[in-house]
Parts: C-alpha cells; structure tokens; sequence
C-alpha cells in the first residue's frame, strides 16, 4: 500500500503506507503497465475505532456493573 501518491504519465509514484510521506528515499514507482487496478481508502479509520474499543468495553462494565444496566 502506497500514500503520497502521486500519477507520472508512466509510472504511479508513492511512498510505502508505513513510512512518512516526507521520507523522499523511500518513494518507490511502479510503471502504469503493471498497475490493474486503484482503491481509495483510509486505513488511519481503522486503528481509530479499533483503538477505541477496550474504551467502549470498560464504560459498558463500569455501567452493568453500577446498576445501571436494570
């Protein structure tokens, strides 16, 4: 997976999603004849809400817990 993508008349330039898009060493290009197919996306969403759930569990206990849940 790629970010910080940019489209050259033969070539899709981007950098690998787990380094920073500043990190110019690290940009890689793949020639347009090997590329089938583009998905768009933002996988940031993903850790947001995954990061979220111990969170969301520990409020549902403390609310069970307190009663309130009757």
């Amino acid at each position: 997976m790629l970010h910080g993508v940019r489209l050259a008349q033969d070539s899709l330039i981007g950098v690998p999603y787990h380094r920073p898009t500043s990190c110019d060493s690290c940009r890689v290009a793949i020639p347009r004849s090997n590329v089938d197919s583009l998905r768009l996306g933002s996988m940031e969403r993903a850790g947001i809400v995954m990061s979220a759930l111990p969170f969301l569990a520990l409020a549902f206990l403390a609310w069970t817990l307190s009663g309130m849940g009757d």
